[in-house]
């Protein structure tokens, strides 16, 4: 059974605590562990900030998150229809650079290739899609399959 929650907000800064609020609350409910969900905080910043400074260049646009469960891993999908962007064809930053002289950008991405266990961007007509999965610790894993359990017997 899909249990996909989906959360849209304008491409504003000033949104970035309803859509972490909207995907963290909803990682507790499907049973998301405190140490995913203090990477999936940082995770969003990261994809709503770029989206909400970069995706529209006449402002005014609208982001999109949805999150559930897929088998023992969280997923998380933005959907926005700004300018294309794949974050995945993103080398990796220079960090061996001095700070001072080191190209301003990357370093966001990098951390969320480093942090989810997928990350896959597709562009379907003008639309951007980013779906990232987090896989659950194995005890998390259990715990769901128990509580799934015990709802099929009540």
């Amino acid at each position: 059974m899909d249990q996909t929650s989906t959360f849209r907000v304008s491409a504003s800064r000033d949104n970035l605590s309803k859509i972490q609020h909207f995907v963290l609350e909803r990682a507790e409910a499907l049973g998301v562990p405190d140490s995913l969900r203090s990477k999936l905080e940082l995770v969003v910043e990261e994809v709503f900030i770029n989206i909400a400074s970069y995706a529209y260049s006449e402002g005014g646009g609208t982001v999109e998150a949805d999150c559930a469960l897929d088998g023992r891993r969280f997923r998380l999908r933005f959907v926005d229809h700004g300018i294309p962007f794949d974050p995945t064809g993103q080398g990796p930053p220079d960090t061996h650079e001095d700070v001072d002289h080191r190209t301003i950008g990357g370093l966001g991405v990098f951390l969320i290739q480093k942090m989810a266990d997928e990350i896959r961007y597709e562009r379907q007509e003008d639309v951007n899609v980013l779906t990232m999965h987090f896989t659950l610790p194995q005890e998390a894993s259990a715990a769901q399959e128990y509580d799934d359990e015990e709802k099929k017997l009540v």
